[in-house]
């Protein structure tokens, strides 16, 4: 389960996507499929939709390893004409490709077509090559897309690690790479040689990621610091937090609880 995880999050650690809409009822859409956008290109008039592979059916940002020989995926390539109908709550009417504003579209976000041709679902064989997850893959041309608020629990496919580990994601306006040199990883590294942290490195994660605006329509949770330390763990823990301490005291007793 770890790998694919990986691939899809390397995937999206790519993806710069763009959309928003929602102007028919949703139990009047018909869709052929649904997944999540992927390195998009809507100034262009495509994008790639990702909705299952070997693994999982929902991207997830964790467990960011490589693939294995036999990794099988569905992603589509989505080709946009000015007749495709874009819906989501924020518009109050279709939009139109071109008419998108950038970055409004998120990867956490379902999204649901129908396409002008019949559809026909297609599992492929992938190399463990990322490049090869984009390339040679159907291509359908979308006729309407439907675009899904992000809800809790899209987040906690997102970002939750495998069961029995946490992960800590900082969320910011700005790229946050995360290094032995960024304050947390200062932190959690003195609880580590004090033996106070009571997890392995390979039980806990810390990533950096840009906070998105889509975030903010996960009523459940509190994104609304910059940064917002995002917790989770494979069993379902999920909260947020604007103080680093706090996200690192939560990892703290993580530890204690699993060590126990």
């Amino acid at each position: 389960m770890m790998k694919k995880t990986a691939v899809a999050g390397g995937l999206l650690l790519i993806a710069s996507l763009a959309g928003c809409s929602e102007m028919t009822d949703e139990e009047e859409f018909q869709a052929d499929v649904k997944g999540q956008a992927i390195s998009t290109n809507f100034p262009a008039g495509y994008f790639h939709l990702f909705v299952k592979d070997s693994f999982s059916d929902h991207i997830s940002f964790q467990n960011m390893r490589g693939l294995d020989n036999d990794y099988e995926t569905e992603i589509y390539l989505i080709a946009l004409t000015e007749d495709t109908a874009i819906y989501h709550s924020n518009f109050e009417n279709a939009q139109s490709y071109k008419e998108l504003p950038e970055d409004s579209l998120y990867v956490g976000n379902e999204i649901e077509i129908n396409f002008k041709e019949d559809f026909s679902p297609l599992m492929q064989k992938k190399s463990t090559d990322y490049e090869d997850i984009l390339a040679l893959n159907p291509v359908y041309t979308a006729n309407e897309i439907f675009i899904h608020d992000m809800t809790l629990s899209d987040v906690k496919k997102l970002h939750s690690p495998e069961k029995g580990k946490a992960a800590i994601t900082v969320l910011d306006k700005e790229a946050y790479p995360v290094t032995s040199e960024v304050p947390i990883m200062k932190q959690i590294n003195e609880l580590r040689e004090k033996r106070e942290l009571n997890l392995s490195v390979r039980d806990y994660s810390v990533s950096g990621m840009y906070l998105h605006e889509a975030y903010f329509d996960v009523e459940e949770l509190d994104f609304s610091y910059e940064p917002t330390y995002l917790f989770t763990t494979g069993d379902g823990d999920i909260k947020t937090t604007g103080d680093q301490d706090e996200a690192v005291e939560w990892l703290r007793v993580f530890g204690e609880k699993n060590d126990g």
